[in-house]
């Protein structure tokens, strides 16, 4: 082994590969390339293992020694550079992988932000354009987030919440928002939350809140969805608010202030005239005249656009030209409802001016108007009732004022009346006598009494007047002029009628079988035209007719002149049909005649009764001419004239000479029971009779 071992080393020293170093160090390499890459050993362990086990070399093997030592080290360096080498190759790789990936990474990343972008912008847009249009719809939103149980409020929700900025407060929970809230609506509105947070789904309510700008209440529409999760649980609730107290407080027709409004102004000026009384005020009450006729003959949307010209002319008569400028005015008109109209007269100092402003605002509404192509002369009837200190809320004042229409109505067209304290007593006394009226009949509380009509001629009879009375038991005899008004605005005087008439053919068959009533004798009815409305009273009158078994030739029926003028056609075909029947028509109570000719000429009437008011006037010389032209008129009709109200010897001969032919009259009788008139038809002396109108007329 030692011998081998030698002569390897000599051949190492000697070349024997070969004798230049080129061939040394290719010798050297193969032999490190083996021991290196293909015999994969550690040459460092492999020699210090093999010195250690060869202890006994020579010299020349130490020699050599340090040189196989400074070989073996650098080929192990070479071994771990081409390591590195790879290591680094696979490193510049994955670097290289890693930076593909990273590009690719930042590409996605630039993708995903652009189309971030792109929809920040899109949401961006879309909220601006909800937050234009929520603003321009004056909407307030909010929203209310379930899991941290805070509100969030829009500023102009804020100030819809009465808030001029959105405070501290505001986002804390439901009280924040609730203690804004007019404590008439809170409860409300706390059920309303409460209900949708429990039960989702959308919500639309209204509530008020106090405007302490101007001082007042306002109402607020909310309207809200809930959101809510798979299992139907609510997460949030998001809505908006919209200020609706303009259009609560506008009439939708006329574009006046309403009724709820009004008593918020008036309300207000009450409480002025409280702390002031200085700040003197008045409310008038007005509605159009005969307004439900307009509706019967040219139809509703006539009637619409009659209200609506008349509530332009009464804001040319008033402050302001706008809703706005009207709500902020210190006056005020508005429509309570129907042809009723009332206004706030601010700053009057006395009753002369509150009635003043009332003749203007008349005069105003009375100019003729074009409606549906019809030219209409509109007219109204106005009443005032003047603040006092007795008053203590709206419906105080508004009441009053229109109790004093009942009077202004009473005394005709176009009429301006001023409240008084006993016109409540009257108005009172008139409910009563209205609710009483159902039970006068059942009660045995009406009656009839008879007026005779007299011939001028030889003051011979020629019928009765059939008058119905009523005596209450409390208030005595109820006036005709309220009996019948009450009778007809309640509809009871369908019940009456029928009963006035059958009881007026029952008395006269009575009179007849006795022979105490001449053939040529007749007794007349009055009948209002919500009998002949009704459509059945001529069937009714001949009904009546069969039951007595009385002719029509002894029946009279008579209308006012006031009752016939702006009729329905039904009213006017109701008196044909009784013309029809043979029964003769009066037409009662007439004064000039003017608006009644076209009726006088159209319709079959036979007697003309000039009214009281113009026999009471004949010492006028201008009264008796228009008597005489009445007459002369009724003469050229083939018309029979009987004077009503005649109660003096002079008006008497006064008539006579005028050509009158037939009257009736205090002078003559007083209306008579039917025991007194059958003694009148019985023959019986007129002293009596005239004995008991003179104690009549001075009582």
């Amino acid at each position: 082994m030692t011998d081998r071992r030698n002569a390897i080393v000599r051949w190492f020293v000697s070349g024997a590969p070969g004798r230049d170093w080129t061939s040394l160090l290719l010798f050297i390499g193969l032999t490190a390339f083996y021991f290196v890459f293909l015999a994969n050993l550690d040459l460092v362990e492999w020699f210090q293992t093999y010195v250690q086990s060869h202890e006994d070399w020579e010299v020349d093997e130490l020699i050599l020694l340090p040189l196989i030592w400074t070989f073996v080290l650098l080929f192990h360096a070479l071994r771990r550079w081409f390591q590195i080498e790879g290591e680094m190759a696979k490193r510049v790789a994955a670097e290289k992988e890693l930076a593909g990936m990273n590009a690719q990474l930042e590409r996605k990343v630039d993708e995903r932000t652009e189309r971030l972008q792109q929809a920040f912008q899109c949401l961006s847009a879309a909220q601006e354009r909800y937050e234009l249009a929520a603003e321009g719809a004056h909407d307030g939103l909010w929203d209310w987030d379930l899991a941290t149980d805070e509100f969030h409020y829009s500023a102009l929700c804020a100030r819809m919440l009465g808030c001029g900025e959105i405070p501290d407060d505001m986002g804390a929970d439901m009280g924040a928002w609730l203690n804004r809230v007019d404590p008439v609506s809170r409860e409300a509105v706390r059920s309303e939350l409460e209900r949708q947070r429990k039960k989702g789904g959308s919500a639309s309510f209204e509530f008020r809140v106090n405007d302490p700008e101007r001082k007042a209440l306002r109402w607020i529409e909310c309207r809200s969805a809930a959101a809510q999760t798979g299992a139907g649980d609510v997460t949030r609730i998001a809505g908006a608010l919209r200020d609706v107290t303009e259009y609560r407080a506008v009439d939708t027709l006329t574009g006046l202030a309403n009724r709820s409004l009004f008593g918020e102004r008036l309300s207000q000026a009450l409480r002025r005239y409280r702390e002031s009384p200085a700040a003197t005020f008045a409310v008038l009450f007005m509605d159009l005249d005969r307004f439900k006729d307009v509706n019967d003959s040219l139809g509703h949307a006539a009637g619409d656009a009659l209200l609506i010209e008349v509530s332009r002319r009464l804001q040319l008569s008033l402050r302001g030209s706008d809703t706005l400028t009207r709500l902020a005015s210190r006056g005020v008109v508005a429509r309570l409802g129907g042809d009723e109209f009332t206004a706030l007269l601010e700053d009057v100092q006395s009753a002369e001016d509150a009635v003043a402003v009332g003749q203007r605002l008349l005069k105003q509404v009375s100019s003729p108007a074009m409606v549906e192509g019809h030219t209409i002369r509109p007219s109204a009837s106005a009443d005032i009732a003047l603040a006092t200190n007795d008053y203590e809320s709206p419906e105080e004042m508004l009441r009053d004022a229109d109790t004093a229409m009942y009077v202004s109505k009473s005394k005709g067209r176009g009429q301006v009346e001023l409240f008084v304290p006993s016109m409540r007593h009257d108005l009172l006394k008139s409910l009563e006598i209205e609710t009483e009226l159902a039970n006068a009949l059942p009660n045995r509380e009406l009656f009839i009494e008879y007026q005779p009509q007299v011939a001028l001629a030889d003051e011979s009879l020629k019928g009765f007047e059939a008058l119905l009375r009523w005596r209450h038991p409390r208030f005595g005899l109820v006036s005709p002029s309220v009996l019948i008004p009450t009778a007809e605005r309640t509809g009871a005087i369908l019940e009456i009628g029928d009963w006035v008439l059958n009881e007026v053919c029952r008395q006269t068959a009575e009179w007849l079988r006795e022979g105490i009533l001449g053939e040529g004798c007749r007794v007349s009815v009055n009948v209002s035209p919500k009998q002949l409305e009704a459509g059945d009273y001529p069937q009714r009158v001949m009904e009546a007719l069969r039951t007595f078994s009385i002719s029509a030739s002894h029946l009279t029926m008579e209308i006012t002149e006031s009752a016939l003028i702006g009729n329905s056609h039904a009213t006017l075909r109701g008196l044909a049909e009784l013309k029809g029947l043979g029964i003769r028509l009066d037409i009662g109570d007439f004064v000039t005649g003017y608006s009644t000719f076209e009726y006088l000429c159209r319709l079959p009437f036979d007697v003309l009764k000039i009214d009281r008011r113009l026999v009471h006037g004949l010492d006028a010389v201008s009264t008796a001419e228009i008597v005489k032209s009445l007459i002369a008129l009724s003469n050229r009709l083939g018309l029979e004239v009987i004077a009503e109200g005649v109660e003096t010897a002079d008006q008497l001969e006064k008539l006579r000479s005028l050509g009158c032919e037939s009257a009736q009259g205090y002078y003559f009788a007083a209306p008579l029971t039917h025991d007194k008139a059958r003694s009148w038809l019985g023959g019986e002396t007129r002293l009596e009779a005239q004995t008991q109108t003179e104690l009549t007329q001075k009582a």
